[in-house]
């Protein structure tokens, strides 16, 4: 059943406040369940509260037949609305009102008959003046030009005899224009509309016909009653746009409620006092259908279809309800083997007076919400788990620097430095040693920014931490507050000073290394040389790093110095190796000089490095040189010694046995072995002295070393 709040939500406001038009609801029994202010400001002496009264009350005696009969007819045909004239009470028995009426039938949601919806207006003006005009034909003229209704008569030949001016304005045509014409001259006579068969009817058959016609050229409606006499037919119509528009507006209310009941997926059921149902929507009686295996009706009583815990429930709170109080809870049920859970609201439902009409109880299916509340949940201790495990403080503070969020690392931190564990609400300064207070200010303010900051500060014992501070954004992406994580780096601070110390250590080696030393990497560029570098090659280290080594090497061997180079990087692993002694190198200034060369290769981020040890050896090939060219000569002056100085050794070896051993030979013989003798020395003397000069004519400072390339 339709309620008072639900009929002045959806019946259009002006047709509940019309002042012309009367709006009347009964039940099946003929009880008014509903009236409007007009119909109760009318018939007020009647009655003071018309509802639950019968609706006879206001019906003049001798028409509550008609009545009935109109609403058995609307009961046969639900879909039809029935045109009634009924008189009503006046203040004296002898006098009534008369009224014209439109009933059709209210239907609840399966389309049931509920009540009869009741439309009326006062035509007492009309029929007083249709009578009058009858009985009173001397003063038709006077009638017809006084009522509000369009009046015109049609001789038998359809011709324009009276005419009022209400029909002068409605028709469109003078009254001059009219009187004299032929109806069917003026207008149409066509089967779109309803007059021409109606006028033929009433005149052909001598009926009174009542009718309903709409002229769409100018979208009006009108009523329209003919009554045909021996003179021909009389015409009264009354403009009904607005009783129409009133009437379409409710269908429409109707429907639009029917259709906001029925497209919810909630179940919503109207109670009253003793616990019959009122009224429910589609879902509802599906679900109850489903769920209690009953088919759920009008007045049944709710209590036959709930299970024990379901009529725990609504004993539980119906009272406080019907006493204006509302409650809402959430219950579980098991459906199937599958767990549910629904939300239950209570709620009162009043008249148009105030009073209590019943409960409404509406079940929302919230199982999905809950589910997601569930794994939110989960999600939540998840994560609560993660943060409370990490090895990371971490924590929120909100727009007005107070500690929102804290796990337990932060706690532990907090009071190891501060002596006591940092707590919600904390101010978080007071967190931040003094003296860097003003420096985490301004941090705080930036990252309000929109910025990220990552900082490393120093404790008070040795201890280092990295502080990161986070912007946090709502689903509007404005800044709420700043997310920050602490995490202990004192043993990777110490770690980086070894790092440190050690490449110090290093760099000192390799300086007091007496010789040029370069670092070169894949591509053989040049990533570093030492000082003893520049010395020797005349490079500073900002000339030659991200050079390619080809720069050091004489063009006439830099292909294959290059191809030996990228041999040696694809082994793997690279050996230590020496390039070899005397190998040609390039200054800055264009000299060649000799080095000697070792190599020995490492590995750091997956590069490949090669470092090159060098050492100067040009003095040393010239040395070499010179040596080399001495042993030459003393190769040669040997040749000649084995050769020149032979012949006279001998001679003077022979003439010296001749002497010794032939003593008896003649003072001649040996005055001319001496003769001999004293010639073969001065030979040899002459070659000793030849030997002497090419030894002294040799010049060693000013040839080149040779030089190669390994």
């Amino acid at each position: 059943m339709l309620n008072n709040e639900l009929i002045e939500k959806y019946v259009p406001w002006y047709l509940l406040h019309s002042e012309d038009y009367s709006l009347v609801i009964t039940d099946l029994e003929g009880r008014y369940i509903f009236v409007n202010e007009v119909f109760r400001k009318r018939f007020s002496f009647i009655c003071e509260d018309f509802i639950g009264q019968p609706a006879f009350i206001a019906i003049y005696p001798e028409d509550h037949a008609t009545c009935l009969k109109a609403v058995e007819e609307c009961l046969a045909n639900p879909d039809k609305i029935v045109k009634v004239i009924l008189r009503k009470p006046d203040t004296t028995l002898q006098d009534f009102y008369w009224t014209s009426w439109e009933f059709s039938v209210l239907k609840d949601k399966q389309a049931n008959p509920i009540g009869i919806i009741c439309l009326g207006h006062d035509i007492t003006e009309t029929e007083k003046a249709s009578r009058q005009a009858k009985s009173f034909a001397q003063k038709v003229d006077t009638i017809i030009e006084e009522i509000t209704d369009g009046f015109y008569q049609l001789d038998k030949n359809w011709v324009f005899t009276k005419i009022n001016k209400v029909a002068e304005q409605t028709l469109g045509f003078s009254r001059d224009y009219l009187l004299g014409k032929c109806l069917w001259d003026v207008f149409p006579d066509s089967s779109n509309f309803e007059y021409p068969s109606q006028y033929r009817k009433a005149m052909q058959e001598g009926l009174t016909v009542t009718f309903e016609d709409y002229r769409p050229d100018i979208d009006q409606w009108y009523s329209v009653v003919a009554y045909p006499s021996v003179e021909g037919l009389t015409v009264f119509f009354r403009n009904i746009t607005q009783q129409k528009k009133a009437q379409q507006a409710l269908e429409i209310s109707q429907n639009r409620l029917k259709a906001i009941l029925d497209s919810t997926n909630d179940i919503n059921l109207l109670v009253s006092p003793d616990y019959k149902v009122l009224n429910f929507n589609k879902i509802t009686y599906e679900v109850f259908l489903r769920y209690y295996k009953k088919e759920l009706f009008l007045g049944a009583d709710i209590r036959d279809y709930f299970q024990e815990e379901d009529t725990d429930l609504l004993n539980r709170y119906f009272s406080f309800v019907l006493g204006g109080e509302k409650f809402s809870l959430e219950i579980e049920r098991v459906t199937e083997g599958k767990k549910l859970w629904f939300e239950l609201t209570y709620m009162p439902v009043y008249d148009t007076k105030g009073q209590i009409l019943g409960c409404n109880i509406n079940l929302k299916d919230i199982t999905e919400k809950k589910l997601t509340e569930i794994k939110l949940r989960q999600q939540e201790f998840i994560l609560q788990a993660i943060y409370q495990s990490t090895t990371e403080a971490n924590g929120f503070v909100d727009k007005e620097l107070k500690v929102r969020y804290v796990n337990q690392m932060t706690r532990i931190i907090t009071k190891q430095i501060f002596g006591r564990e940092i707590q919600i609400g904390d101010e978080s300064l007071d967190f931040v040693l003094p003296e860097y207070r003003a420096e985490f200010e301004e941090y705080y303010k930036r990252v309000f920014q929109g910025e990220k900051i990552v900082v490393e500060k120093s404790g008070r014992q040795s201890d280092w931490w990295q502080f990161s501070l986070f912007p946090v954004y709502d689903e509007f992406h404005n800044i709420i507050g700043i997310a920050y994580n602490v995490l202990d780096i004192t043993e990777r601070k110490r770690k980086e000073e070894q790092l440190k110390e050690s490449e110090l250590k290093l760099q000192r080696t390799i300086e007091a290394i007496p010789h040029p030393l370069l670092i070169v990497g894949e591509g053989a560029i040049i990533h570093y040389v030492n000082e003893e570098f520049e010395k020797v090659f005349g490079y500073k280290e900002n000339e030659i790093v991200g050079k390619t080594i080809d720069i050091l090497i004489p063009e006439r061997f830099r292909i294959v110095h290059r191809t030996h180079y990228e041999n040696y990087m694809k082994q793997e692993p690279s050996k230590s190796m020496r390039m070899g002694r005397f190998i040609a190198a390039l200054t800055k200034d264009g000299k060649e000089i000799a080095i000697d060369a070792s190599l020995n290769c490492f590995t750091t981020n997956h590069q490949k490095f090669v470092i090159a040890i060098l050492q100067d050896v040009s003095e040393l090939k010239k040395r070499q040189s010179i040596i080399l060219k001495q042993n030459q000569i003393l190769r040669k002056i040997a040749w000649q010694q084995s050769h020149e100085l032979r012949g006279p050794v001998a001679t003077i070896l022979g003439l010296c046995d001749l002497l010794k051993n032939y003593r008896e030979e003649s003072e001649k013989m040996k005055e001319l072995y001496l003769n001999h003798l004293i010639k073969t020395a001065q030979e040899l003397d002459l070659v000793v002295k030849k030997i002497v000069q090419q030894t002294n004519e040799v010049d060693f400072g000013d040839e080149e070393p040779n030089l190669e390339i390994f």
